[in-house]
């Protein structure tokens, strides 16, 4: 796959608990890789706790409902992320496009996030 490189899972994460919020979530810091160019990574992510760690190479998606799968509306997710995808396939680097379309780090400051 020429695409999807590297795929994270729990164990990849950092567990984020508050327990006085009742909130346990797994954090994905694709900084931890430092062998790793950040100008050619995106992370596909839903949750907004992710956005506090590398806002500026998230893709915001909704997130993945089984139960949903195969009913009659259509999921546009995957074919928009193809096209845009697509057009900055040959950008040197991602982050310029997302910033300037999707902004995830205001939208974090402005929430209190970051």
């Amino acid at each position: 796959n020429n695409v999807f490189k590297y795929r994270l899972y729990q164990e990849d994460c950092h567990l984020y608990k508050n327990t006085d919020a009742n909130v346990v979530e797994y954090l994905k810091d694709i900084n931890l890789f430092s062998n790793r160019s950040l100008k050619r990574k995106i992370l596909l992510e839903h949750s907004p706790l992710n956005f506090v760690l590398s806002p500026d190479n998230i893709y915001q998606i909704d997130k993945f409902h089984p139960d949903d799968y195969g009913k009659e509306e259509k999921d546009e997710t995957f074919s928009t992320l193809i096209q845009i995808l697509d057009s900055i396939k040959n950008d040197e680097d991602v982050r310029n496009y997302l910033i300037n379309n999707f902004n995830l780090r205001q939208m974090a400051i402005n929430s209190k996030l970051l």
